[in-house]
C-alpha cells in the first residue's frame, strides 16, 4: 500500500510540474497574473518585467495605396506611444493574458536603404526588428515618443523617434519641398510644438515628423503601392486643423487666409493628435505676378497677338514661373520671341544682354532664336531680382508604375526629342500602369534646388482621346492608362499625343 502511495504521489507531482510548464508558456507573465493584466484585446510593447501600459497600444491603421491613396492591410499595426530606455518586446494580449510575445534580431536601416529620408539624408535611419514568437527584446536606447509599426506579412517591427514636427505645402514658406519645422518638447503627459510669426499663403499644407511622409517598407521599391509588395507606414497628417487625419487618409489641410499665423501641433497619449492655427497679424503684400503668360514671335509663326499668341503653363504653387514646349525656327521671317500678360502689346518684355547656357536675363529685346530649328521649353522666370527667360532643348521625363520608378530624373525615363520627324518619344513602358510625365530646365528643377520645383508641379498628361492637358496650378489629373511594352510620342505642335 504504502508503495502503490508513493507512485500515486509521483505521478501526481509529475503532473502538478507538467501543468505549471504548459500554463507559463501559454500565458507568459509580465509584471501580473496571467488573466489580471489591464488592457484590452491587441498588441502593445511592453518594458521587459513589467505589463503593458494601455498607452503603448498598436492598431490597425491603413497604409499608402496607388494614387496618393491610403487602403487597409491585414495584420499590419501602428501607434505613437511615449518610451523609456530599455528592452522591450510586442506583446499580443487577449482576455487580459499575453497570447503571444513577440522579439527578434534588432537592426538600423540607415543611408539609401531609407527611401523616404529625413531633412538630413545622410543620418536618416530608423530601428527594424526582424519578428519572431518568444524571440529576444530588443531595445529602445533613448526616452522619447515614438512611431511604431507591426507587420505579420513580412514579420518585422520598425520603430522610430519622433525628434521634430514640421509643416510642409504650397501654403508654407518652404513649399512642398521643405519644411519649416515647428519647436517644442514631449513627456510621458504629452507633447506640444508650434511655430510663432509665420506667413501662411491661400493653399494646401500638411503636418510630418522627421520630414518624412512614410516609413517605406516596400519588397520592390521600384513597384507601386500593393499589399502583395510589402507596405509603406504613414508619418504625415492631413485632413483639417479640426480633424487630423493619418497620411492619404484626408485631404490637404485647406487655408483660406493669407495672413501670419501662430501654428501648434499637439499629442496627448490616449488621445492622439490635434492642431490649431491662429491668426496674429497681417502677412507682408505678395508680389504682383501674372496670373497669365503669353509669348508671340516670328520664330513661332509671326507677330500677330490673336493669330500667333501662344499661352505658357503656370507652375504649380511657384506663380513667378512660366514654361512652354514650342516648335522656333530662325528661318522664320522676322525671327525672335516676346512675352506679355495678356495677347496684346501690353507689358511686354524681353531679354538683355547675352545668354549663358540659354539663359538671358530679362530685358525689352526681342529673345533671338536658337541657331536650328526644334523644339525648344521656354521658361520665364519672373521672381524680384532673379527675372530670367531659359530657351534650351526640352528635358522630359517619364515617373511612375509604367516607368518602373516614382523617383525623379531616372535616365532610363528620359524622352527622346526626334526633330526630324517633330516629336518626343518615350522610352517603352515597362510595366502596365498611369502616364505620369513632366518638364524639367536649368531654371526649373526638381526637388532640392533653388527654385524648387518638384516633377508634379511641371506634369502634364495625355488624355484617353489624344489631348496634351497641363496640369498647371490644378489639382491631381485624371490618368490614362498604359500597358507594357507601348510607348508614347508627343506632338507639340498640334498638341497631341499617341499611345501606341
Amino acid at each position: 500500500m504504502k508503495n502503490v502511495n508513493r507512485i500515486l504521489s509521483m505521478l501526481l507531482g509529475v503532473a502538478l510540474i507538467f501543468g505549471a510548464t504548459s500554463c507559463k508558456k501559454d500565458e507568459p507573465n509580465i509584471g501580473g497574473g496571467g488573466g489580471d493584466i489591464p488592457v484590452a484585446d491587441g498588441f502593445y510593447l511592453a518594458k521587459k518585467g513589467e505589463n503593458p501600459d494601455a498607452n503603448a497600444q498598436l492598431v490597425a491603421a491603413k497604409v499608402d495605396a496607388p494614387s496618393f491613396s491610403a487602403m487597409d492591410r491585414e495584420g499590419f499595426v501602428q501607434g505613437y506611444m511615449y518610451l523609456t530606455a530599455g528592452d522591450y518586446s510586442l506583446v499580443e494580449i487577449k482576455d487580459k493574458s499575453v497570447l503571444n510575445t513577440f522579439g527578434g534580431t534588432q537592426s538600423t536601416v540607415s543611408g539609401s536603404d531609407v527611401r523616404n529620408p529625413e531633412c538630413d539624408a545622410n543620418t536618416s535611419s530608423y530601428e527594424l526588428v526582424a519578428a519572431k514568437l518568444d524571440g529576444d527584446a530588443f531595445k529602445i536606447a533613448k526616452d522619447g515618443l515614438y512611431v511604431v509599426g507591426y507587420d505579420a506579412t513580412l514579420e518585422e517591427i520598425i520603430f522610430d523617434e519622433i525628434e521634430s514636427v514640421g509643416i510642409i505645402g504650397a501654403a508654407t514658406p518652404g513649399g512642398w519641398s521643405a519644411d519649416t519645422p515647428l519647436t517644442g518638447s514631449v513627456t510621458a503627459d504629452g507633447g506640444e510644438w508650434k511655430v510663432e510669426g509665420v506667413t501662411i499663403d491661400v493653399g494646401e499644407m500638411k503636418f510630418r515628423f522627421n520630414c518624412r511622409w512614410a516609413i517605406d517598407r516596400r519588397i520592390d521599391p521600384g513597384k507601386d503601392f500593393a499589399n502583395d509588395n510589402g507596405y509603406s507606414m504613414f508619418t504625415n497628417y492631413g485632413g483639417s486643423f479640426d480633424n487630423l487625419q493619418p497620411g492619404n487618409e484626408g485631404p490637404n489641410i485647406n487655408v483660406t487666409e493669407y495672413a501670419v499665423y501662430t501654428v501648434t501641433f499637439s499629442w496627448v497619449p490616449g488621445t492622439g493628435v490635434s492642431a490649431t492655427l491662429t491668426k496674429t497679424g497681417e502677412a507682408t503684400p505678395k508680389p504682383d505676378y501674372p496670373s497669365e503668360l503669353y509669348m508671340v514671335g516670328g520664330s513661332i509663326g509671326g507677330w500677330d497677338w490673336n493669330a500667333n499668341g501662344v499661352q505658357l503653363i503656370p507652375v504649380h504653387s511657384n506663380p513667378h514661373l512660366f514654361w512652354r514646349i514650342v516648335w522656333i525656327d530662325p528661318a522664320l521671317a522676322d525671327p525672335g520671341i516676346k512675352f506679355a500678360p495678356v495677347l496684346d502689346w501690353n507689358g511686354d518684355f524681353g531679354k538683355t544682354g547675352d545668354a549663358t547656357n540659354g539663359v538671358f536675363a530679362k530685358g525689352t529685346e526681342n529673345v533671338p532664336p536658337p541657331a536650328t530649328a526644334g523644339y525648344y521649353m521656354v521658361v520665364v522666370n519672373l521672381e524680384k531680382d532673379a527675372e530670367t527667360i531659359e530657351v534650351n532643348p526640352p528635358t522630359i521625363y517619364g515617373i511612375g508604375d509604367a516607368f518602373g520608378s516614382w523617383d525623379a530624373e531616372v535616365a532610363a525615363n528620359l524622352f527622346t526629342v526626334d526633330n526630324a520627324n517633330k516629336v518626343v518619344n518615350s522610352p517603352a513602358f515597362t510595366a502596365d500602369g498611369d502616364l505620369r510625365m513632366y518638364v524639367t530646365a536649368s531654371t526649373l528643377k526638381a526637388i532640392g534646388t533653388d527654385p524648387a520645383v518638384e516633377w508634379w508641379q511641371a506634369e502634364f498628361i495625355v488624355l484617353s482621346d489624344g489631348t496634351i492637358e497641363y496640369r498647371g496650378t490644378g489639382n491631381d489629373q485624371a490618368r490614362t492608362g498604359v500597358t507594357a511594352g507601348q510607348t508614347v510620342s508627343l506632338d507639340f505642335i498640334d498638341g497631341t499625343g499617341t499611345i501606341q
